[in-house]
């Protein structure tokens, strides 16, 4: 689904999967995840303002290392396995806000790629931090001295 940028609204990084199944596009103000299949789209979309946090999860599937132990007799199963549970392990990066979270599937990609994906939605939400709070900036006065009292009553 096209992205329609809202006013003063950049892009900043956009990534496609290999398979173009998957378009994450950050912007000066949203992430935005689009994921297609046959048959649906599913697209999840979150102001920079309620992002809440950022996680990056290296996870791999269990089976996998007890499916080593049993085929420790056959060195050719043990291999077969272990290859298995190497090409199971995923690396996956996970925005959250009140009501969505957004997981973006980041195999593949270098941590180089992931960091500059992760320092771009910080720059930007420190940015909006800073654009929205320099329009309601609340002048502050220093306190003034409190006049020495001549002791008489």
């Amino acid at each position: 689904m096209p992205l329609t940028l809202l006013s003063d609204e950049n892009v900043l990084l956009a990534w496609e999967t290999q398979s173009r199944a998957e378009e994450l596009i950050v912007t000066t103000h949203r992430i935005r995840l689009s994921r297609r299949a046959i048959g649906w789209r599913w697209t999840t979309s979150m102001l920079l303002e309620s992002l809440t946090s950022c996680t990056l999860e290296f996870r791999s599937r269990v089976v996998f290392p007890w499916s080593i132990l049993f085929a420790i007799g056959g060195i050719g199963l043990g291999l077969l396995f272990g290859l298995l549970y190497v090409r199971s392990r995923d690396q996956v990066i996970e925005f959250t806000a009140p009501g969505a979270t957004i997981k973006v599937r980041s195999s593949g990609r270098s941590l180089d790629d992931v960091r500059e994906l992760v320092e771009t939605v910080e720059a930007a939400k420190n940015a909006r931090y800073i654009q929205r709070f320099a329009r309601t900036s609340i002048a502050v006065t220093a306190p003034q001295p409190v006049a020495a009292s001549s002791g008489q009553a």
